[in-house]
Formats: C-alpha cells, sequence, structure tokens
C-alpha cells in the first residue's frame, strides 16, 4: 500500500532586494529571502481586521539548519550513500564508529564508592539510547536499504526533546519471503525515519531513532476508516506509537477507560461537523471543524485552502444535517485556521479547558474522521506544549480541524495538518480559539462579515477556464512571453498555486505534495534540464537554492518546506 504523503500548507512571501534603473534591473540572489511575517500578499487582509489573530512563530533559521545538517549526516551513517548498496565493510565499519561518536552520552553520577549511580536519570538514557541507538543502525543495516533521495525535513522542538522527520524515497529493502521465509524479497516502499535529539554540553546529540514503512501507520488509518463505514461505532485507540513506550510514559493512557472516551464522544458529537469538497460531483477533500460560537464553526486552512485550489463546493454536515454556510470570516495560514459562518444561527459551541491542567504523557482525544461520512475517536498522549501542542498522535489529512479533548471533555487544541501520516502530530493551542470566541461575543450574528467561497476563489486563487490557467496579478501578454523560459508550463509538473508580476519579475509559487519524498529542487529537473539546453548557464547552487541565467534573464529556484519558488527576471 502507498503511503499518502499529504502537504501542510504555509504560504511565504518572496522578498526581493533590487537594484533599478530603467527597465535594467540587477537582483541581489545572496540576498532573496522567504519571510512569511512580511507578506506583501496575505489573504487574512481580505477579511474583517476585527478577527485577525496575532501569531509569530519565532522560528530560529539557524537552528533548524543546524538540525537539517545533523540529520542529514545521520542519515547517512545509517543507511549509506544513495543509489549504492553499500557493501564495503571498511565504510560499514566507518559510518558505526561516527554514528557512536555523535549519539547522547551524559556523564553517569558515581556514588562515594565510585558506583554508577543507577536510578539517575544519566544511567537510564545511557541504558535507552546504548540500546536503541546501535540496534537500529545494526536492523536498517541487515535490511540492506537502497534509496534514491531524501525528503523534506520536519523539527519539532519540544521542550525535552528536538524530535525530527524525515523520508527516505524510492528506497527497496530486503524482506523475508512470506511463504518461504528462508527466501528474501526486495520489497519496495518509503520509510519514515524519526530522529530524537537532546542537548548536551551545547551540542544535539542523538538520543533515539525510529523507522517506520510506509505500511505501518496507514495501515492504521485504513482500520479506523472501514469500522466508520460498518457501522457508525466508535473507534477506541489505546497504544499508537509502542515504539516511544521507552522514552514515554503510556500508563494514563492505558488506563483511559472506553466509556469515558465515549462519554466526551456523546457530549460532543453535535457539536463537530464533516466538510466534504466534491469536485464534479466527487469527494476530492476531507475536514473536520467544529462550533467556537453559535452558528461560528472553526475548521483547518490547509483544507480550505486545498478546497479553493481544486474544488467547486464544500458541504458542512452533522449526522444527518446538512448546514449551508454564508462564508468565511477569517484566515490564519501560520495557525492552519479557517473561520466559516453559517447562514442560520446554531446554537452550539464546544466548551474549552485550560492548558495549565494538562502535562506531559496525559491522555488526549480527537473526534475526527477518515472516511468522511461518520465520526470517530482516536487517543494518544500529550509530549509537549505551548503555542502548538506535539503529541503522540497519527493524523492523516483527515483529521485537519478536529478537536483535540482532554479527559474532562475540554478542547484544549484544534489538530493540524502540519504534520501527518506519522505516530507525532501537532495541534493548535485552544488560546487563539478562545480569543476567536471572546470576539464574537458581543457582536449581533447578523453583521458578521464573510467572503463567499467562489468570491474568494475567483479573487485570490488561480482556476482552470476550458482548460487555460487564469492567473492573479499578470497579464497574458506578459505570461505569454516569461512562459517560454524553460517551456516552464510543461517541464514543471507541481500544482501552481499562485502567479505574481512586478517591475520584470514574475514569482510563482508551487506546491510539493511530494516534499517528504522529493525535494522541489529535485522535482524541477526537467524545468533545470530545459534552461541548459536554452542555452542558460548555472551561475550558483546551494541545498535550497539555484541561479540560472543567459544574456535577457536571470532564473532563480528556491524552497522552503512544501513549496517550490520559481522567479523569472529580466535582467
Amino acid at each position: 500500500m502507498k503511503k499518502i504523503i499529504l502537504m501542510m500548507v504555509l504560504f511565504f512571501t518572496i522578498v526581493l532586494t533590487v537594484n533599478a534603473s530603467g527597465k535594467k534591473m540587477n537582483i541581489d540572489v545572496a540576498k532573496i529571502n522567504l519571510n512569511r511575517n512580511s507578506k506583501v500578499e496575505d489573504i487574512s487582509s481580505n477579511f474583517d481586521s476585527e478577527y485577525n489573530i496575532d501569531y509569530d512563530e519565532g522560528k530560529d533559521i539557524s537552528f533548524e539548519r543546524n538540525i537539517t545538517e545533523i540529520t542529514n549526516k545521520i542519515t547517512y551513517l545509517l543507511l549509506g550513500n544513495p543509489n549504492s548498496d553499500n557493501g564495503d565493510y571498511k565504510e560499514y565499519a566507518n559510518r558505526k564508529k561516527e554514528l557512536i561518536n555523535i549519539m547522547y552520552n551524559p556523564e553517569i553520577p558515581k556514588d562515594e564508592n565510585g558506583d554508577y549511580i543507577e536510578d539517575s536519570p544519566e544511567y537510564n538514557d545511557s541504558l535507552v539510547v546504548g540500546i536503541n541507538v546501535p540496534g537500529m543502525f545494526k536492523l536498517l543495516s541487515e535490511k540492506n536499504i537502497k534509496y534514491k533521495n531524501l525528503g523534506t525535513i520536519k523539527v519539532l522542538n519540544t521542550e525535552e526533546y528536538v524530535i525530527v522527520r524525515t523520508a527516505v524515497s524510492d528506497a527497496s529493502i530486503e524482506m523475508p519471503n512470506e511463504d518461504n521465509p528462508r527466501d528474501i524479497d526486495l520489497v519496495d516502499t518509503s520509510i519514515l525515519l524519526t530522529y530524537f535529539y537532546k542537548l548536551y554540553k551545547n551540542e544535539y546529540k542523538l538520543y533515539w531513532i525510529m523507522a517506520e514503512t510506509n505500511d505501518s501507520v496507514e495501515d492504521y488509518f485504513l482500520n479506523i476508516e472501514q469500522e466508520e463505514y460498518i457501522d457508525n461505532n466508535l473507534v477506541h485507540n489505546s497504544k499508537v506509537a509502542a515504539d516511544l513506550e521507552d522514552i514515554y510514559d503510556y500508563s494514563k493512557l492505558n488506563n483511559l477507560k472506553n466509556s469515558k472516551i465515549e462519554k466526551i464522544y456523546n457530549d460532543n458529537r453535535s457539536n463537530i461537523v464533516i466538510l466534504n469538497t466534491y469536485s464534479k460531483q466527487s469527494v476530492a477533500n476531507t475536514a473536520v471543524g467544529f462550533f467556537i460560537s453559535d452558528g461560528i464553526i472553526v475548521t483547518s486552512w490547509n483544507y480550505v485552502s486545498s478546497s479553493l485550489l481544486n474544488g467547486d463546493a464544500i458541504v458542512i454536515s452533522n449526522e444527518d444535517t446538512i448546514y449551508e454556510y454564508d462564508g468565511f470570516v477569517t484566515v490564519n495560514q501560520d495557525l492552519d485556521i479557517a473561520v466559516i459562518k453559517l447562514k442560520e444561527n446554531i446554537k452550539r459551541k464546544v466548551t474549552f479547558g485550560s492548558l495549565d491542567t494538562i502535562v506531559k504523557e496525559d491522555p488526549v482525544i480527537a473526534i475526527t474522521t477518515k472516511s468522511g461520512v461518520s465520526l470517530s475517536t482516536i487517543a494518544g498522549i500529550m509530549i509537549s506544549k505551548d503555542n502548538i501542542l506535539k503529541n503522540v498522535l497519527p493524523l492523516s489529512n483527515t483529521d485537519g480541524g478536529s478537536p483535540l479533548f482532554n479527559t474532562n471533555g475540554e478542547v484544549v487544541a484544534m489538530n493540524t495538518t502540519r504534520m501527518i501520516n506519522a505516530s507525532i502530530s501537532e495541534a493548535i493551542s485552544n488560546k487563539y480559539l478562545i480569543e476567536l470566541q471572546n470576539k464574537f461575543k458581543n457582536v449581533e450574528f447578523s453583521k458578521i462579515k464573510t467572503i463567499g467561497f467562489d468570491k474568494l476563489k475567483e479573487e485570490y486563487y488561480l482556476k482552470k477556464n476550458n482548460g487555460e490557467i487564469v492567473k492573479n496579478n499578470i497579464s497574458d501578454t506578459v505570461w505569454n512571453e516569461y512562459k517560454k523560459i524553460g517551456d516552464i508550463e510543461n517541464t514543471v509538473f507541481l500544482n501552481l498555486l499562485k502567479v505574481s508580476y512586478y517591475n520584470g519579475v514574475v514569482s510563482l509559487r508551487y506546491e510539493n505534495k511530494i516534499s517528504n519524498l522529493m525535494s522541489g529542487l529535485l522535482v524541477s529537473t526537467s524545468f533545470k534540464d530545459k534552461l541548459l539546453q536554452d542555452g542558460y548557464r548555472k551561475v550558483s547552487k546551494s541545498a535550497i537554492k539555484e541561479v540560472y541565467e543567459n544574456n535577457k534573464y536571470r532564473i532563480v529556484i528556491m524552497e522552503e518546506f512544501d513549496y517550490l519558488i520559481i522567479l523569472l527576471a529580466r535582467k
């Protein structure tokens, strides 16, 4: 079964530092930056500012680059070089030695007799790391994994660990034959690697390795979906990621009774809706939402964005009821929040709980959907909380916008699709939802302004009319000139989100839904090959940026997270 990898949608603005004189233009490539905090084009500016939500993610770019470099090195040490069988024993031994040298190895305290204190945290950490890291190296080496590419690296910063996820795409792995275990089959798959780092003497050291094939989490989702189709019964989940039991305590989750989960479900099922996006009479996308105020629903912006791009209409339902909606009140791309106003002022809303009452390894319960037909529950544990909660709770793209409850049946967060199809996921703190709820308390329902689905789609998003792409902020005359560069319409095969033009520069923003498997720079190979065929020169290259030019144009190709950005600039 192939693993479904979907995007987590984030929007970026390209900030250009230019020196212009008439039609001549010089772009300082070194100063080109992607910065979400200085958007020129921000969809949220279209809405009533009364309902804006302030949020600054505060990413530390240098920190993430450091972690990315460490991660790439560790993946090489574990698997060897891509497109190689890595059968040389000397190379294997050197990789193992180097991996051992960068794993977490704290100094263990001793008692007065000079013996190690066995109940110290350092002693326990040494045992955990000493078993896991060499053991995973041996296990992965025995599987003789061959791979072609590494996917985008996702970084989660928690109070105790830095957790990093990367995917190994187009991999083959040796597995015993089902009929004759003595025979070995070479199985094509993708492998999801999760690394836990711990800070020691101002350096991040490898603490834990977890590897999942594309079947494990996907099979878990499929079982839930099948149960939803069968009889609408609750789906109870106890331990989701047993591989993490050595570093997280599951005892509270294991002791959580199904009767308590069922009560949370029954008390809240009427407050939760399923959203299905239809395209040409079939369902193209699914998400969950819930009432935060009378007639007001919150859901995932990623879902709405995808629906505006690829759908014709959104249908909102709850059990046997279909709700007509007036439009969107506000959105926040960074928080993955979209707020929808129904036509009717339905008197429903969830109860929010205090995040102060939930601690690490407490159970969390999501009411969500896999089928888009009915609801189910899944349970996991919270492992870190700040503005973004991190949870051991596998999510798929259909879980975006689902409420996350504490064991008292109170909503503490909203699940996002920032990190899906893995054992660990993220949820937006309820403090932003409470802020929104408070904004609606003293406003007449009829006076809440909205923008309709069709209007938003028409004004902000690309759409296709009779097979031709209609673009924002660029005339057909200009596009007819620039589209000839590298035959870009036929050589870049990603979903085009946005095209803008300003002062001789065309900016194209593409969605890379397979970023976990293949980087944007790799996906754009056909475009780059065509540039070289047409006489362009490669003048600059880094891990995230390449620059090509001829006598007339300069082409900048960049990637960050799940986007490929291409600039076509007249010199």
